[in-house]
């Protein structure tokens, strides 16, 4: 796997490609890292286009990560 700088990064990475869409609350079950920890990853991975954003339609509140 590439280097994109943490194994937290790393960790969202793996669990995306393996689990498909999901939002930040099914990454921090699934990873077991803090709500800050994803939020910050989360953003600098989108800034680098690694990962995309796209709104939940069932809910425009809720964000999806792919």
């Amino acid at each position: 796997m590439e280097n994109f700088g943490s194994k937290a990064s790393e960790n969202i990475i793996k669990v995306l490609s393996s689990s498909g869409t999901l939002t930040q609350r099914q990454l921090i079950n699934i990873t077991g890292l803090s709500a800050r920890t994803i939020k910050h990853y989360v953003k600098m991975l989108i800034s680098q286009k690694i990962i995309s954003e796209q709104r939940d339609f069932r809910d425009m509140r809720r964000k999806l990560y792919l």
